[in-house]
């Protein structure tokens, strides 16, 4: 009997350790095909790159990987995937913050910050 509880135990405790382990590895983020890359501005002073479950930025100050970002306690980030569009959303306790992106063709994009003024990105 005891050994039935012990062997119970430890598959109850093996169970939690890898549905934590799976939750880990979820992102909130899924860009679109046409989006899979790397993309940099007429200047190549902002990059951003594109994966099946992530978002990366660099720039000459500052990188952000926002599926890490996602993991931090008071983030929420949720995206959208439009016929030729994609955006998403990185909020905090005290900020949110709209990061949208425009099919124009193979090899442009178009990039926007809060619904501001477009900026337009080629692919590496």
């Amino acid at each position: 009997m005891k050994r039935i509880l012990m062997t119970s135990a430890g598959l109850i405790m093996l169970i939690a350790f890898m549905t934590s382990c799976s939750l880990l590895d979820k992102s909130p983020l899924t860009p679109p095909d046409w989006a899979m890359g790397s993309w940099s501005d007429d200047y190549d002073i902002l990059t951003w790159e594109f994966a099946s479950d992530n978002v990366l930025y660099h720039s000459e100050s500052l990188d952000m990987d926002y599926k890490a970002l996602a993991l931090n306690p008071g983030v929420e980030i949720t995206d959208e995937i439009g016929d030729d569009s994609y955006s998403f959303t990185y909020k905090t306790e005290t900020t949110s913050t709209e990061y949208g992106f425009e099919f124009v063709d193979d090899t442009t994009m178009n990039y926007s910050l809060n619904g501001g003024t477009a900026v337009v990105l080629h692919k590496d």
